[in-house]
């Protein structure tokens, strides 16, 4: 029984997450070419490849964990509320 409710709900979740998967696509292309955009940007006031490559991944990081942070708050805040 508990075999055949997982297979249901990974069936499930499988398709919620191809109903969103291409707006996450178009995100993350979006969110390449800027980050493109910026590369070159970089570039053309002579920053060397090397300290781009160190450099860029960890803002990255440093925004995606004040992001799931700043989000957590507001959504524990969300639930308290309700």
């Amino acid at each position: 029984m508990k075999e055949v409710y997982r297979r249901e709900r990974a069936g499930q979740m499988k398709a919620i997450w191809e109903s969103f998967e291409w707006l996450l696509e178009e995100k993350l292309i979006s969110i390449d070419n800027m980050t493109r955009a910026m590369m070159a940007e970089m570039k053309t006031v002579s920053v060397p490849d090397d300290m781009i490559a160190e450099y860029l991944p960890q803002q990255f990081l440093q925004l995606k964990e004040r992001i799931v942070a700043e989000q957590n708050a507001r959504y524990e805040k969300d639930v308290k509320n309700k």
